[in-house]
Formats: C-alpha cells, sequence, structure tokens
C-alpha cells in the first residue's frame, strides 16, 4: 500500500482504518505509516473519529486524540509483555516444563494449579529421568569430558548399539533419521536442563528468519534452585563445555586414526585437536618434515600473549 500511494497511477485516494490504534502497536510506526501517506497526498481516517475535510487546518484536537490512543496501545502491549515474561519466570521457577522433554526426561504430568483450566482437564507436565535413556545422557557427557571427542565421534559409538542407545525422536515424526547425529548429540551437551535447573526461553520461537535459534545467554530464564532430578552435575556440564571451547574449530574427524573429509588433508596426525602451545594458548596442528613430524603452533595470528612464537 505504501509503494502504490506514491505512484502516479495509485488505485486509492483515501486510506481509512477501524482505529487508529490498529495501524500499529509501536507509536513511531504508526504515526511513519501517517506520515507517510501525508508527504504521497493521501489521508488516513479512522472510522471511529470525525471525518474532516483533507484541506482542513483544524487539526489539533485531532492529533491529540490520535497520539492518545497510540500511546495508551503502546503502553498495553508493553504492559502484556511484561506480565507474560514475568508469568514465564514463575512458571520456571516452579519448575514446570515447556514443550517436549529433553531427551533423557520424561514427562511427568500435575493437575494445573488452576481450577478453572483442571476442570477442561488441563495440566502441566515436570521432568523426571527417563530410566533407559537417562543413562545414555550420562555416556555421552562422560565420552565428551573423559576422551575430548568430537559431536560426531560420540554419534557414532551410540550408532554401534541403538538397542542400548535409543536414538531421540523429533517432535516432527517425519523428519527421524533413526540414528544419532552430531547435532543431536551436541543439543544434549548444551541443554543446561541436564543439570536439574529448568531453564525457559533458550531457544527462539518468535524469530521469522532464524526460527528455533539460540538466544543471548543473558536472555535465559534460569530457575534459582533445581527443580528436577539432574542427570549430571553442575561441575560436569560445564567441564564438557569447556571441551567445547579448546576444540573449537577443528577439524578432527570422527575417528583419530582416519584422515578427515577436508580437501587439504593429505596425512592423519595423532595428536591432531588434542595438543596445545602452553605460551601462546593456540592450538597445535601438524607438519612432516622429511619424514619427521612436529607439532608447531600458528604465529601467524600475531604475537603470542607472552612475546613467543612457538
Amino acid at each position: 500500500m505504501l509503494a502504490e500511494a506514491t505512484s502516479p497511477d495509485r488505485r486509492f485516494d483515501v486510506v481509512i482504518c477501524e482505529s487508529i490504534d490498529r495501524i500499529a502497536r509501536w507509536t513511531h510506526q504508526g504515526t511513519k505509516i501517517e506520515h507517510d501517506l501525508e508527504l504521497a497526498g493521501v489521508p488516513l481516517l479512522a472510522a471511529d473519529e470525525p471525518i474532516t475535510q483533507s484541506n482542513s487546518r483544524k487539526r489539533a484536537a485531532q492529533i491529540l486524540l490520535r497520539r492518545t490512543k497510540q500511546g495508551v496501545a503502546e503502553w498495553y502491549m508493553i504492559e502484556m509483555l511484561e506480565k507474560s515474561w514475568d508469568g514465564f519466570e514463575e512458571h520456571t521457577g516452579q519448575g514446570w516444563n515447556v514443550g517436549k522433554p529433553p531427551y533423557g526426561y520424561l514427562a511427568e504430568k500435575h493437575k494445573h494449579p488452576v481450577p478453572a483450566k483442571r476442570a477442561e482437564g488441563k495440566h502441566k507436565t515436570k521432568l523426571k529421568i527417563d530410566p533407559d535413556r537417562g543413562p545414555v545422557v550420562e555416556q555421552i557427557f562422560a565420552w565428551r569430558i573423559d576422551e575430548k571427542l568430537s559431536y560426531r565421534a560420540i554419534a557414532e559409538r551410540l550408532n554401534t548399539d541403538l538397542d542400548r542407545y535409543p536414538p531421540p525422536q523429533p517432535v516432527d515424526p517425519a523428519r527421524a533419521v533413526g540414528r544419532w547425529t552430531g547435532s543431536a548429540v551436541r543439543e544434549i551437551l548444551v541443554n543446561p536442563k541436564y543439570t536439574g535447573h529448568m531453564v525457559w526461553n533458550r531457544r527462539s520461537t518468535k524469530d521469522k528468519l532464524h526460527p528455533g535459534k539460540v538466544n543471548p545467554r543473558e536472555q535465559w530464564v534460569v530457575s534459582a534452585q533445581p527443580t528436577h532430578p539432574g542427570i549430571v552435575p553442575i561441575e560436569t556440564f560445564l567441564a564438557a563445555q569447556n571441551v567445547g571451547r579448546s576444540r573449537e574449530r577443528s577439524r578432527a574427524d570422527a575417528r583419530q586414526a582416519s584422515p578427515n573429509r577436508h580437501r587439504q588433508t593429505k596425512r592423519v596426525y595423532a595428536l591432531r585437536s588434542y595438543v596445545w602451545c602452553a605460551p601462546c594458548q593456540r592450538r597445535m596442528f601438524g607438519r612432516t618434515v622429511t619424514g619427521y613430524t612436529y607439532y608447531p603452533a600458528n604465529p601467524a595470528r600475531g604475537p603470542s600473549p607472552r612475546g613467543t612464537r612457538a
């Protein structure tokens, strides 16, 4: 509509809405639309306002009414968002789970605390450990911490015995692949719910461009106290995160003795992704010169913290 308003052959001369606060909930968006239409010579009318001539100069009362209604609409929206957020914070603090339980947990149904919703048969859920899949989560954390395995390496180990390590099932059964993947392993290792603390708003559900993206940690809502049985201690969870930082940008494949799939790979280095330069804190890479294997750091990244070159 705004694009056609500036066209010389537009198909309308006036824009009318039910109420000015229905144009947009944000005041600046509503006034911007009104201003753009006005520049194009198209008056914006509201059905609940007196209709005046387009060339009338008596608009002071109308502008005051419009801005008041727009301000009230924006206040109402922001207040509802704040109350909704406060409700989810309380909901999370009490340990109620939202959505499908993470792998290793089952949904334990509880009667809804609101009598009216309880009468409708609605309920809420808390998490309890799945006796079949809970030990799988513990094993995944153990492999990650003790052996510093990559996500794909862990997935390959799990896929060797799917009866012992049943793969996760997505919300949409059509997306199930029937085996473990590196992304499925990663989702387990980075999910703080396994510590026993309830977490909400870890992923974005409103972002249309990036649905399901992980929100910044400062936007997470985490219960102050454990609300359900934890599968791994907090110390174990944090140790797994530190392994991820040490393996960042590593090209190590699932099996240490096999070459990775990168097109530049020519040799296999047994200590790849496992050795670091102590002075400069950079990952060391393999290099073969006249039949001898060396593990240097990368001085091309600039001076090291201690002013040395590895």
